[in-house]
């Protein structure tokens, strides 16, 4: 029922209101976001003013399309506008068909009945769909299940789907979201955390944020401990044999949680899609750590979430 009612409500408001809490939209116009959202921007701004920036980007674009070059271009765009003012107008933020693909964007939301655009396009790339199987798909940080049932959505012969969240409040979401779809036998729900090591660690959420393990200097964000694995020892744990395609979006620390799943990643070589939006070190660097595994990846670099500014932009591995 409360993924339902969020849709309705994102369905009414999504064209004038949008990405809460890190970027707002209101007619033409987008303001920066909340404290959170300005940490982000800021990290990233200092990450592309160092002396050293043009050794990173030459290693992030090195072998990328036109496209991903092109995403990667915007983003810096986008980070500087903002770092620099509060309002930002649409027309200094996206050309015509930045705009073209937003219309679309909401007109696939809004026939597939998902919460937001994520993801648009890229059920369309052959190349990377004929790499997903029909095995298991993990999807890291789940929140409250809203991309878990799109992927089952999306993907219908996929064998299952665990959905791991750690957060108390946000996995009450997800096992009440998942529990009343159609999509219940297929999506397996897990309440941890997926690291770098096993053991606990402590994590900062609010009722609507995502997670995150880092606490962005807001004393006010509450905490808990949490039970974390890596991937590998769960995978292995619960033996499984293929795992098709991993996706994560930890708010902040996706490399920590790759690095958990390395061997995972030699043994079966998933696809992997990895928000790098939320600092420097991940959107520069994830791309270059990957590569350095010669797993004979190839990549994209993708807008996830078109008309998100700096939001949303994902790595593909594939």
């Amino acid at each position: 029922m409360i993924y339902f009612l969020k849709v309705i409500v994102w369905k009414l408001l999504g064209k004038n209101l949008e990405f809460v809490n890190l970027v707002f939209r209101k007619g033409s116009y987008y303001f920066r976001g909340s404290d959170i959202g300005f940490k982000m921007i800021e990290d990233s701004y200092k990450y592309i003013t160092q002396s050293d920036f043009q050794d990173k980007y030459n290693a992030l674009i090195h072998w990328l399309d036109d496209e991903s070059k092109k995403t990667i271009e915007l983003f810096i765009q986008h980070i500087r506008l903002f770092y620099h003012n509060n309002i930002v107008h649409e027309s200094e933020l996206f050309s015509d068909r930045e705009k073209n693909l937003q219309k679309k964007s909401f007109e696939f939301m809004w026939k597939n009945w998902i919460l937001h655009p994520t993801w648009y396009g890229l059920f369309d790339d052959s190349q990377i769909l004929e790499q997903i199987g029909n095995w298991v798909v993990l999807d890291v940080w789940a929140s409250d299940g809203i991309e878990s049932m799109m992927f089952a959505k999306m993907l219908p012969n996929t064998l299952k789907i665990y959905s791991f969240e750690p957060s108390s409040y946000n996995f009450t979401c997800l096992n009440t979201n998942v529990g009343n779809s159609m999509y219940k036998d297929r999506i397996i729900l897990q309440n941890i955390a997926l690291w770098e090591y096993d053991g606990e660690m402590e994590i900062f959420g609010s009722w609507w944020a995502e997670v995150s393990r880092i606490n962005l200097g807001n004393t006010n964000i509450p905490s808990e401990k949490v039970k974390v694995q890596t991937i590998d020892t769960f995978v292995n744990s619960e033996n499984i044999k293929r795992v098709w395609l991993i996706k994560w979006d930890i708010e902040w620390s996706e490399i920590e949680s790759l690095l958990g799943a390395k061997n995972i990643i030699i043994r079966d070589k998933p696809v992997l899609i990895v928000s790098i939006y939320h600092n420097g070190r991940e959107f520069f660097e994830t791309k270059p750590l990957i590569e350095s595994w010669n797993l004979g990846y190839r990549f994209k670099i993708f807008q996830s979430e078109p008309g998100g500014t700096w939001v949303g932009v994902v790595l593909i591995c594939y």
